[in-house]
């Protein structure tokens, strides 16, 4: 399957965008190589991009309370997440063979979902009632990925996160809803 998708590119000219990332980085008109200083100046980067675009962003001139449905007097719950649901919500994961930090991928969490989903069920569920979150399922890998115009400026990077709990996240809250 994987060599016809491959042909089919090929007969598209269709190629991946894998252009390697430049050994040096403009930062503030200071050009950049020392590896350690690029990662850290790509971790303030995209840590600090949402704040400061929202500060471009006009303060509204109503409050915030009248863009927010009616509330409801009562509290919210959840059923508990079942061993089946586990399994189901893994089954329509993408079987990627990115990883996440921790070396593990789509494609291996499928394969090995029967051994490992009760004690998911379980980490799963303790998160959901105790609103606590392991360190792990909270770190995420953030691949840079050129888009156009100066490769050597961060902002003509997008990030790109690989982490299979992210997947999980979205089909547990769709399984929720």
């Amino acid at each position: 399957m994987k060599a016809t998708w491959s042909i089919l590119k090929t007969a598209m000219n269709k190629t991946t965008n894998s252009t390697p990332l430049p050994d040096y980085f403009n930062v503030n008109n200071t050009r950049m190589s020392n590896k350690e200083s690029i990662v850290n100046e790509f971790n303030h980067f995209f840590a600090t991009i949402g704040s400061d675009i929202s500060h471009n962003v006009p303060t509204a001139q109503a409050p915030f309370s009248d863009f927010l449905p009616r509330a409801h007097d009562r509290s919210m719950f959840l059923d508990p997440i079942t061993t089946e649901d586990i399994i189901s919500i893994t089954s329509k994961l993408k079987p990627k063979t990115s990883r996440c930090h921790d070396g593990i991928s789509t494609k291996l969490a499928k394969a090995s979902i029967q051994a490992i989903a009760i004690p998911l069920t379980h980490i799963i569920n303790q998160s959901l009632t105790t609103g606590v979150v392991p360190h792990d399922m909270k770190i995420a890998r953030v691949i840079p990925i050129f888009k156009s115009g100066n490769q050597y400026l961060f902002n003509n990077l997008r990030n790109c996160y690989t982490n299979i709990n992210m997947d999980f996240d979205r089909n547990i809250a769709r399984f929720t809803q």
